[in-house]
């Protein structure tokens, strides 16, 4: 199950936005790396305190990328069924190879 305490220790940050989606303003981003750089930021919406659409799921996963021929792609998507931050994090890394895309800011 993900919880507050799985995303802190997996290296998530807490921050408040008002504007990204509509029904929460409680965010969870994290920097998808290596050692060239970011590739992208993986944020979760956090609808865990927010009632009638907590009971169909808790979190939605979304990501952004830039690809080689500078098209922006955003994937978002909703699984009430994913348990494991590790699942959310390996399918957009497949993602962003699968797609060739650029790195969103070089070390």
């Amino acid at each position: 199950m993900i919880t507050n305490e799985s995303l802190v220790k997996a290296g998530y940050q807490q921050y408040n936005c008002t504007s990204l989606r509509e029904f929460t303003n409680t965010f969870w981003c994290k920097a998808m790396d290596d050692e060239n750089g970011v590739k992208a930021y993986i944020y979760l919406a956090d609808y865990t305190a927010t009632p009638n659409i907590k009971d169909y799921f808790s979190y939605e996963a979304f990501c952004e990328f830039q690809t080689s021929n500078n098209f922006t792609v955003t994937l978002s998507g909703i699984n009430k069924d994913i348990t494991a931050i590790e699942s959310i994090e390996s399918f957009f890394e497949d993602m962003w190879f699968k797609l060739a895309c650029n790195y969103a800011k070089l070390y």
